[in-house]
């Protein structure tokens, strides 16, 4: 496991999707995050086809908010206690691959990652989409489970409704805390002449969206 001080192996374009939300508690009062990462779990490096490889290093989020110049220095006293954490993968694929004059099927390799952002000491958040960000918070689990004890928060409908209404009426959700903007939502219920399922994404206003509202309604 490997520290990571340098700004371009934290850069992101677009929005920062959290898939999966979990509440953290720690079991061992003189736990160390950093300490533990570095000294129990692997680097990442390459594998091979045969055995794919993976690894984990730390992220300097906080520094990184400090020193970057295009996030508001409000935020720098909310992310002090954010640990971050990258866990890296392989995966390996046999394709066939144009050499020119002929084509050989070869192993061809593809790697990912997974982030994860533990506000210590409640609550961790994982970025990557929700396969990713479900396998990641599997494998911190099995691999922290004598430190931490992290449970999956789900939210129900009735709370997601809620977010809708407040965004809706352009209401803050507490003193603190105002829903920006939702562009994306899925209506599941019974099939009827609007059908089961109805889902909209990259809306401009998800609150004057028809299908959400007939769905909602």
């Amino acid at each position: 496991m490997s520290n990571s001080d340098s700004e371009t192996d934290f850069s992101y374009d677009g929005y920062l999707v959290f898939n999966g939300i979990y509440s953290t508690n720690v079991l061992n009062p003189g736990f160390d995050l950093e300490e533990i990462i570095d000294g129990e779990l692997k680097d990442f490096e390459r594998g091979s086809i045969e055995k794919p490889a993976n690894g984990y290093k730390t992220i300097p989020f906080a520094k990184y908010v400090v020193e970057s110049s295009s996030i508001n220095k409000v935020f720098e006293d909310c992310v002090s206690d954010v640990e971050a954490i990258r866990h890296e993968y392989e995966e390996w694929e046999r394709k066939e691959v144009d050499l020119g004059e002929k084509a050989e099927t070869k192993p061809v390799r593809d790697t990912d990652s997974v982030d994860a952002y533990w506000s210590f000491p409640q609550f961790m958040f994982i970025k990557g989409n929700k396969t990713q960000a479900k396998r990641a918070g599997e494998l911190l689990e099995l691999k922290l489970n004598d430190h931490l004890k992290i449970r999956e928060i789900e939210f129900t409908s009735d709370f997601l409704l809620w977010v809708l209404s407040k965004y809706k009426n352009s209401e803050w959700l507490n003193s603190n805390l105002k829903a920006s903007i939702l562009t994306d939502a899925e209506i599941e219920g019974d099939e009827d002449r609007f059908g089961q399922r109805n889902r909209v994404d990259r809306s401009t206003d998800i609150a004057k969206s028809t299908p959400v509202l007939m769905g909602v309604l």
